[in-house]
């Protein structure tokens, strides 16, 4: 099982947030409840953007070449962010990497698991490039978006599952801990540019 992650916003952030959503409802006329919920969708938009997706291979490096021109290559893998190493027998590095051991079948899985809080949220468009089509279906069922919009005090719960996710992100806990911010400025974003459209959908 893996430790425990403990991720601090700082109280400027959650101002700068809470600002944001605060003139969405008096600029864009957004009830309290969706107001929370564009704030969430900024801030796991923000997250998405900031996970990294891997390459479409595994990497590959060459261990010794026998006699009858076969070669022996040692394939990198990570599981659960734990590197290891598997070995492979081909004749060049063309067709070691043809190889379905060598092609990574999940690649995107961490951004596609945002994808999907970012779905549940709002629009996703945009966000699916680079994925695997096993990607971008798995990564449901690591995301948890918990909504309560009514009443007077709604709010947003976003749960990543996935074991690996701080290790997908660009900036690892950093990425989570100005995840806030860069949400904010985006929400400040969008609002200036549908003052005179309309409301944000």
């Amino acid at each position: 099982m893996p430790a425990a992650v403990t991720i601090d916003f700082p109280h400027r952030d959650v101002a700068a947030l809470r600002r944001q959503m605060s003139r969405a409802v008096r600029v864009l006329g957004k009830s309290q409840g969706q107001a929370v919920r564009f704030g969430a969708w900024s801030v796991a938009k923000s997250l998405g953007a900031s996970t990294k997706v891997a390459a479409p291979r595994r990497p590959v490096r060459e261990v010794s070449t026998s006699r009858r021109g076969i070669r022996k290559f040692a394939v990198t893998s990570y599981k659960q962010g734990s590197k290891r190493e598997f070995e492979l027998y081909a004749k060049g590095k063309r067709e070691v990497n043809a190889a379905p051991q060598v092609k990574i079948g999940f690649r995107g899985l961490a951004k596609a698991s945002w994808m999907w809080g970012i779905k549940a949220l709002g629009s996703s468009r945009g966000e699916t490039g680079n994925m695997t089509k096993a990607a971008r279906k798995g990564g449901r069922q690591h995301i948890d978006v918990a909504k309560h919009l009514k009443g007077d005090n709604p709010s947003v719960r976003i749960t990543n599952r996935l074991g690996y996710i701080m290790e997908a992100l660009r900036g690892g806990p950093k990425d989570v801990g100005t995840a806030m911010a860069r949400g904010a400025r985006q929400m400040a974003r969008i609002i200036d540019s549908k003052i005179p459209k309309g409301l944000f959908s």
